[in-house]
């Protein structure tokens, strides 16, 4: 016989329970110059992931005013909306679905398996409808204005949330079906891995379909008006939107009511069973990892870095290494640069024609073309790494950076430099191979890319002035990883590709221009280490640890 708590929800813990999820949902993000990591006026990483999504169903609503056909809007919205959102879950997914320490609130308070289970799928299906919303609003509004049916709006709105709440509750029995196949440490890994998937499907849309149709109108396309396309999902609630709005095809009926089926039974599934083997989930799991890891010896690479690399930059790098290996997050962090280097590197090298030799081209006809996706899938890297190494769920354990007698700014520089040697250096002799292609003068490539490389060692700089933090010293944040993602491109854009957009376009003017070039860059490289060895000490000293232990 079951015991109260565990067969009823409580709706006074259900209410302090979404209360406090909420609260962390919306708690700021810090002041980036403060260097405790706190100060005033806090924006919380949600408000910034909210705008990204805003921004993505603006160009959704532009692209519904081309196509115009009610069906086949609401099939790319949202099968776009279901991509991201998906992405964003499985980015956010230990503080959505799972949390390491969730199985002490649990065992320590008399909140019931249901109870607590019936919290995190509402927060997660909250969630996902906000930011859903947000992506199908702008088109619901340029469907009825383009199509001149007010009717359209409101099945957009009530298809856009039937949709979202399908894609939380799948995620959610995904969840399930793998903690019944595999632990939870290669849950974590199927789950950073599909992440990686959707990762490349959404930079392929992004660079691949629009050549695939170049000069077709979407709603031209015939397998769009074929009955196959009702066996992808999004079908099914684009039918939604058909029938709501009066319009509906002799498919979209039947598309209409299976979709609402597997939504009821997907719903009863997850609220019944699943809820009841949450609790007995997360206390299996509490420990995994001591269970898991072995103690690895050091090897030649070790010992290569302590005749080079100074007792901070080795415990850096020891620990970034171990973090890879045993930290999920931190592992699909940096992972998914992954897919959208090797698209960058792919396009650049098949626009091959685009890229010219910078020593050579004279003023005025280059261009920049695959050469600037080049450019941008170096940039990445330094942030990527330098980002990705200040927040973990074991930022409890970073007292110890702060209690021993090591150098502090060391230690908040080791990610920098670990970036620059294990990330950029690699990928920047990658593109010296490329470019000896494309130039044919390996002379020409290798003196281009040191000029990329000395950029590379300004955006690692100027990052560190702008975000010094202790690695892995930072709670993780709902939404901030996602930010994260966005802020990295914008920031690679501006500070990589304007100065090579201008190489590229009018060349270095020989080898004299060259030498101009690169000064400038070493020059600036100088000031911004001075005044980090003049500033980065002091902004060290300030910090405190002030996470609960």
């Amino acid at each position: 016989m079951r015991a109260p708590s565990e067969t009823k929800i409580d709706r006074r813990q259900l209410k302090a329970l979404l209360h406090a999820a909420w609260k962390t949902d919306l708690r700021g993000s810090g002041n980036p110059m403060d260097p405790s990591g706190g100060g005033s006026g806090k924006v919380p990483p949600m408000v910034a992931v909210m705008l990204v999504k805003l921004f993505i169903g603006l160009g959704l609503g532009a692209m519904v005013f081309v196509i115009r056909e009610p069906f086949t809007s609401a099939f790319l919205v949202f099968s776009t909306m279901m991509v991201f959102l998906t992405m964003t879950v499985l980015l956010e997914f230990s503080n959505l679905i799972l949390r390491p320490d969730e199985s002490h609130i649990i065992a320590a308070l008399p909140v019931g398996s249901r109870t607590f289970f019936a919290a995190k799928m509402t927060h997660l299906l909250a969630y996902v409808n906000v930011l859903g919303s947000l992506i199908y609003l702008p088109p619901a509004i340029a469907s009825a204005v383009a199509n001149r049916n007010p009717l359209l709006f409101p099945g957009f709105l009530v298809a856009g949330a039937l949709a979202a709440t399908a894609m939380g509750l799948s995620l959610v029995l995904l969840y399930a079906l793998l903690l019944r196949i595999v632990d939870r440490e290669a849950m974590q890994r199927v789950l950073g891995y599909a992440n990686l998937a959707l990762t490349l499907v959404v930079y392929l849309g992004y660079f691949v379909a629009p050549r695939m149709l170049e000069g077709d109108a979407l709603s031209a396309i015939p397998r769009f008006s074929t009955g196959w396309i009702y066996l992808a999902p999004p079908a099914w609630f684009a039918a939604v939107v058909n029938l709501l709005a009066g319009e509906a095809a002799p498919g979209d009926a039947a598309a209409s009511l299976f979709a609402l089926l597997l939504l009821a039974a997907a719903w009863r599934a997850a609220m019944s069973r699943l809820s009841l083997e949450y609790a007995g989930t997360l206390a299996d799991t509490v420990g995994w990892d001591d269970a898991h890891r072995k103690t690895a010896g050091s090897g030649w690479g070790s010992r290569l870095l302590g005749l080079v690399a100074a007792s901070e930059d080795r415990a850096v790098w020891t620990l970034i290494r171990k973090q890879f290996k045993y930290d999920n997050r931190f592992k699909m962090s940096i992972l998914s640069i992954l897919p959208l280097t090797a698209i960058y590197v792919f396009l650049g090298i098949s626009e091959g024609k685009a890229v010219p030799d910078p020593f050579l081209a004279p003023a005025g006809e280059g261009t920049a073309g695959g050469n600037s996706l080049l450019y941008i899938a170096a940039a990445l890297f330094p942030y990527m790494i330098t980002l990705g190494t200040v927040n973990s769920d074991a930022y409890r354990s970073a007292w110890v950076f702060y209690a021993s007698p090591a150098d502090r700014a060391r230690i908040i520089l080791s990610p920098a430099r670990y970036a620059l040697l294990w990330f950029c250096l690699p990928f920047t002799l990658l593109l010296a191979g490329i470019f000896t292609w494309y130039f044919g003068n390996a002379a020409h490539a290798v003196l281009h890319c040191l000029m990329i490389y000395a950029i590379l060692m300004i955006q690692t700089r100027i990052l560190t002035l702008m975000y010094p933090r202790i690695p892995f010293s930072q709670p993780p944040k709902t939404g901030q990883r996602t930010l994260l993602i966005f802020v990295l491109v914008i920031l690679s854009i501006i500070v990589m590709c304007v100065p090579m957009g201008i190489v590229t376009a009018v060349g270095y003017g020989g080898y004299a221009g060259y030498a101009a070039w690169l000064a400038a860059a070493l020059v600036i490289n100088g000031l911004l280490a001075r005044i980090i060895q003049r500033t980065i000490p002091r902004r060290a000293a300030r910090m405190e640890f002030t996470a609960p232990v």
